[in-house]
Protein backbone atom coordinates (compact mmCIF):
# COMPACT_ATOMS: atom_id res chain seq x y z
CA UNK A 1 0.00 0.00 0.00
CA UNK A 2 1.18 3.47 -0.48
CA UNK A 3 0.97 7.38 -0.77
CA UNK A 4 -0.30 8.32 -4.03
CA UNK A 5 0.77 11.67 -5.10
CA UNK A 6 0.70 14.53 -8.25
CA UNK A 7 2.70 17.33 -8.45
CA UNK A 8 4.50 19.99 -10.45
CA UNK A 9 8.35 20.02 -9.90
CA UNK A 10 9.47 23.10 -8.33
CA UNK A 11 12.94 24.82 -7.80
CA UNK A 12 14.32 25.13 -4.68
CA UNK A 13 17.31 27.63 -3.62
CA UNK A 14 18.70 25.43 -1.09
CA UNK A 15 17.95 21.87 -1.58
CA UNK A 16 19.73 19.51 1.50
CA UNK A 17 22.96 17.60 1.04
CA UNK A 18 22.53 14.89 -1.65
CA UNK A 19 19.70 16.57 -3.10
CA UNK A 20 19.26 18.06 -6.19
CA UNK A 21 17.90 21.42 -6.68
CA UNK A 22 13.98 20.16 -7.68
CA UNK A 23 11.24 19.13 -5.29
CA UNK A 24 7.93 18.06 -5.21
CA UNK A 25 5.58 19.21 -3.02
CA UNK A 26 3.09 17.00 -1.05
CA UNK A 27 0.06 17.78 1.75
CA UNK A 28 1.94 17.37 4.81
CA UNK A 29 -1.62 16.30 6.91
CA UNK A 30 -0.90 12.94 4.60
CA UNK A 31 2.89 12.39 5.84
CA UNK A 32 4.79 14.06 8.25
CA UNK A 33 2.13 15.38 10.20
CA UNK A 34 0.17 12.02 9.43
CA UNK A 35 3.66 10.08 10.67
CA UNK A 36 5.80 12.39 12.71
CA UNK A 37 7.92 12.72 10.70
CA UNK A 38 11.52 15.66 10.63
CA UNK A 39 13.42 16.78 8.24
CA UNK A 40 16.16 14.60 6.35
CA UNK A 41 13.72 11.65 6.99
CA UNK A 42 14.23 9.92 3.73
CA UNK A 43 10.72 9.49 1.97
CA UNK A 44 11.23 6.39 -0.81
CA UNK A 45 8.59 5.70 -3.87
CA UNK A 46 8.54 5.11 -7.54
CA UNK A 47 7.76 7.52 -10.43
CA UNK A 48 4.51 6.59 -12.07
CA UNK A 49 3.85 9.27 -14.82
CA UNK A 50 6.17 12.38 -15.51
CA UNK A 51 3.99 14.57 -17.46
CA UNK A 52 4.49 17.40 -20.00
CA UNK A 53 1.92 20.13 -19.14
CA UNK A 54 2.42 22.22 -21.93
CA UNK A 55 2.72 19.92 -24.43
CA UNK A 56 -0.30 17.62 -22.78
CA UNK A 57 1.94 14.49 -22.73
CA UNK A 58 3.59 11.79 -20.92
CA UNK A 59 7.71 11.44 -21.11
CA UNK A 60 9.07 7.66 -20.72
CA UNK A 61 12.19 6.95 -19.27
CA UNK A 62 13.50 3.99 -19.21
CA UNK A 63 16.25 4.27 -16.80
CA UNK A 64 12.84 5.23 -14.14
CA UNK A 65 10.66 2.49 -14.73
CA UNK A 66 10.29 0.46 -11.71
CA UNK A 67 13.30 2.04 -9.92
CA UNK A 68 12.97 2.83 -5.99
CA UNK A 69 13.75 6.35 -5.98
CA UNK A 70 15.05 8.26 -2.72
CA UNK A 71 13.39 12.02 -1.96
CA UNK A 72 14.68 14.00 1.48
CA UNK A 73 11.72 15.44 3.15
CA UNK A 74 12.01 19.16 3.85
CA UNK A 75 9.12 20.13 6.54
CA UNK A 76 7.52 23.89 5.11
CA UNK A 77 4.30 25.15 6.41
CA UNK A 78 1.48 22.84 5.41
CA UNK A 79 3.36 21.00 2.86
CA UNK A 80 6.48 18.85 2.33
CA UNK A 81 9.20 19.28 0.20
CA UNK A 82 10.28 16.32 -1.38
CA UNK A 83 13.59 16.56 -2.95
CA UNK A 84 14.61 13.85 -5.63
CA UNK A 85 18.30 12.56 -4.10
CA UNK A 86 21.53 13.81 -6.60
CA UNK A 87 21.76 10.43 -8.24
CA UNK A 88 18.33 10.44 -10.11
CA UNK A 89 18.11 13.80 -10.71
CA UNK A 90 20.85 13.57 -12.90
CA UNK A 91 18.94 11.20 -14.66
CA UNK A 92 16.07 13.43 -15.09
CA UNK A 93 18.05 16.54 -15.85
CA UNK A 94 19.86 14.91 -18.73
CA UNK A 95 15.65 14.20 -20.36
CA UNK A 96 15.45 17.89 -19.85
CA UNK A 97 12.78 17.07 -16.80
CA UNK A 98 13.01 20.69 -15.53
CA UNK A 99 9.85 23.23 -16.39
CA UNK A 100 6.27 22.31 -16.77
CA UNK A 101 6.62 18.62 -15.32
CA UNK A 102 3.69 17.02 -13.44
CA UNK A 103 5.18 14.24 -11.72
CA UNK A 104 2.96 11.12 -10.09
CA UNK A 105 4.66 9.23 -6.89
CA UNK A 106 3.88 6.08 -5.30
CA UNK A 107 5.36 6.71 -1.71
CA UNK A 108 5.50 3.55 0.11
CA UNK A 109 7.89 4.04 2.81
CA UNK A 110 10.45 5.84 5.33
CA UNK A 111 13.59 5.52 6.81
CA UNK A 112 13.96 8.06 9.92
CA UNK A 113 17.03 9.50 10.28
CA UNK A 114 18.87 10.35 13.74
CA UNK A 115 20.31 13.86 14.21
CA UNK A 116 23.38 12.75 13.36
CA UNK A 117 22.15 11.57 9.62
CA UNK A 118 22.18 7.60 10.88
CA UNK A 119 18.79 5.73 9.99
CA UNK A 120 16.86 5.09 12.89
CA UNK A 121 13.89 3.24 11.87
CA UNK A 122 11.72 2.39 8.75
CA UNK A 123 8.06 3.18 8.51
CA UNK A 124 5.54 1.54 5.72
CA UNK A 125 3.08 4.33 4.48
CA UNK A 126 -0.33 3.39 4.58
CA UNK A 127 -0.17 -0.09 4.86
CA UNK A 128 -3.88 -0.65 5.33
CA UNK A 129 -4.96 0.85 1.85
CA UNK A 130 -3.75 2.95 -0.97
CA UNK A 131 -4.34 6.64 -0.42
CA UNK A 132 -4.47 8.74 -3.66
CA UNK A 133 -4.18 12.36 -3.54
CA UNK A 134 -3.37 12.36 -7.30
Amino acid sequence: MALIIRGTLSYGHTPPDKAGNFYIEADSKYLSSAYKLYNFDEVYGEIVDIYDILTNKSIKIPEMEKREIKFILIRLIGIDALYINEKDWEILREYGIIDHISIKLVLKRVIRMTDEGKPKATTVLYSKRDIELA
